[in-house]
């Protein structure tokens, strides 16, 4: 899971579902973003972390958390992103 994904993505489905009337392709989007927030976010700082790895193999991932080392802060504007605002 990377974050790079969910920005480029996310903002797109969430614009094309709007357009489109499709509730379906926004709820998704949204749904991505909420488990991006709880597999990425690091709660003493409130970072979100650039990556995921949840088999902890990729040579970025922590071995205990699989988080990336790197934190991403435009990520935190997704809905304004997204939104048009």
């Amino acid at each position: 899971m990377r974050l790079d994904e969910l920005y480029m993505g996310g903002s797109i489905m969430a614009e094309y579902g709007t357009r489109f009337g499709r509730r379906n392709v926004v709820d998704e989007a949204v749904r991505q973003a909420l488990l991006m927030q709880k597999k990425t976010r690091v709660p003493e700082t409130g970072l979100w972390r650039h990556a995921y790895d949840p088999d902890r193999k990729e040579p970025w991932a922590d071995p205990v958390t699989g988080l990336s080392p790197e934190c991403w802060g435009t990520v935190h504007r997704l809905g304004d992103h997204g939104s048009g605002h």
